[in-house]
């Protein structure tokens, strides 16, 4: 084939059906790849938000689990009187939005027993965390 004869036919529109071909390709795999991005990026968010609020489910048990240690050591005479001036302690209220912490004394055939509560903001209204201890009262106060 010299330089001035002109191509085959056939040959152009091979050339051109592929070129059609690989578009439809290219812009397939754009499409799946934007899909994939954007369903990571949700992905990344929910990851996010199971964190910070395990995160603060942690920092709940540690202030409960701290206030029963210190409320089931006291005598049962002094008990009610802690309780009504019982608060959220300052860590925990800069790390839990709105913190309210409540208490409750059932006395009942299983024994007496103290239920501490706490609530704060956060999405939805899921349940408070409880805490649960039972109080000694057969103990005599000088035994302590």
């Amino acid at each position: 084939m010299n330089a001035n004869s002109t191509p085959n036919p056939g040959t152009n529109k091979k050339r051109n059906s592929r070129l059609g071909l690989l578009q439809a390709e290219v812009l397939v795999a754009a499409s799946l790849l934007s899909t994939v991005i954007g369903l990571l990026t949700c992905i990344g968010y929910q990851v996010q938000r199971v964190a910070k609020d395990t995160q603060q489910y942690q920092v709940a048990l540690h202030e409960l689990a701290n206030q029963m240690d210190r409320l089931t050591s006291l005598p049962i005479e002094s008990l009610s009187e802690q309780l009504k001036e019982l608060q959220v302690s300052e860590p925990t209220d800069r790390s839990l939005n709105k913190a309210n912490l409540a208490s409750q004394v059932v006395a009942d055939a299983n024994g007496t027993r103290l239920v501490l509560a706490l609530q704060w903001e956060r999405i939805g209204q899921p349940e408070p965390v409880q805490l649960v201890g039972w109080i000694d009262t057969d103990t005599v106060e000088g035994n302590r």
